[in-house]
């Protein structure tokens, strides 16, 4: 069976994300989230299941100053990587 190469790379990609060891988190830009990595769940305590749906909100920790959750939140409203 001929796999299309774009195939191959999106199951390396998922795997990557999955077993990375930094928390990553997919959201829209209107801030909610759409998915967590187990690295993410670990950090946090919240579960794939009550994560997705809640707004990034929730994973603030207060440990960083708030210019850096403005600076963040600017990102995920311009769409910018």
């Amino acid at each position: 069976m001929h796999r299309e190469p774009d195939f191959i790379e999106r199951i390396g990609l998922v795997a990557a994300v999955e077993q990375a060891g930094d928390g990553l988190v997919i959201t829209d830009s209107s801030g909610i989230i759409h998915y967590v990595n187990p690295a993410l769940t670990a950090i946090t305590g919240y579960p794939r299941k009550e994560a997705v749906g809640l707004h990034t909100q929730v994973l603030t920790s207060g440990r960083q100053p708030a210019a850096y959750y403005e600076d963040l939140w600017n990102t995920i409203q311009s769409g910018q990587e």
